[in-house]
């Protein structure tokens, strides 16, 4: 029985790397249409306070601003996914969220489900505060 030598190929350099998370050059293929969502891209920011001493964002328990970008439907979808997501960490708003048309630092999801990311908080002091 003869056995063939084992053949090892060079990577493909046209192939999608596995271990890469996201394509390089999906925000020119967002743009010229390559790329297709029904959602469109916001940044929200809130003014709250978090109440949640075990929260994973580090932020301390008192007056905060919340931001988050978001992939959504429309404006009003992209607060309330700010306000969902808040009650969820146990940051409570205080007043209205700010939403703002801006461009996206992740690409779209590929089934338009919307989501949010790069969730940040930053604390200042205020009435709350002693």
């Amino acid at each position: 029985m003869a056995f063939r030598p084992l053949v090892v190929l060079p990577p493909d350099p046209l192939a999608v790397d596995p271990t890469e998370p996201e394509p390089k050059d999906w925000k020119l293929k967002l743009r010229y249409g390559l790329l297709e969502t029904t959602l469109k891209h916001f940044t929200v920011l809130a003014e709250g306070c978090m109440e949640d001493p075990e929260n994973p964002f580090e932020c301390r328990i008192g007056p905060a601003v919340m931001s988050m970008h978001t992939w959504a439907a429309d404006a009003e979808e992209s607060a309330d996914m700010l306000l969902a997501i808040g009650r969820e960490i146990g940051f409570c708003t205080t007043g209205p969220s700010r939403v703002y048309d801006t461009p996206p630092t992740k690409p779209p999801p590929s089934d338009d489900t919307p989501y949010g990311y790069d969730i940040q908080f930053v604390s200042f002091d205020g009435p709350d505060v002693a």
